[in-house]
């Protein structure tokens, strides 16, 4: 089994470069949702976050990693795209990119969301 790496230093700028690349390349079609799903997946099990506090990039890394990571059960779509990469890029620091990404996630029905994305072949919504 691989050693995790713990994120720290390079790795935050760098994991923070990845996705927002991913991000941009699903806008626009060159990634699927599998694709951006797979990748964050596969970073979730190369890489170590330490808890952290929401004043720390680390921790909005994490939690666009989780949200990647589980695309399909977190039922984050194309729409979401401006808005991960703003949460991630946190150009005004992380606090505030994280208000900005609770007031937007509460701002979404997501039971509109569940029903718009019925008989979508990567969501696999149901009912």
């Amino acid at each position: 089994m691989r050693e995790l790496i713990l994120v720290e230093g390079e790795h935050v700028q760098k994991i923070q470069r990845k996705l927002i690349k991913w991000l941009s390349q699903w806008q626009i079609g060159d990634l699927s949702e599998e694709q951006v799903r797979d990748k964050a997946e596969t970073l979730e099990l190369r890489y170590h976050f330490e808890a952290c506090q929401n004043d720390d990039l680390r921790s909005i890394l994490d939690e666009a990693l989780f949200g990647l990571g589980n695309l399909e059960i977190q039922l984050f779509t194309k729409a979401d795209i401006p808005q991960f990469i703003d949460f991630i890029s946190a150009k005004d620091g992380p606090q505030k990119a994280w208000e900005r990404w609770v007031h937007y996630s509460e701002s979404i029905d997501w039971e509109e969301r569940r029903k718009a994305l019925k008989g979508h072949r990567f969501y696999g919504l149901t009912e």
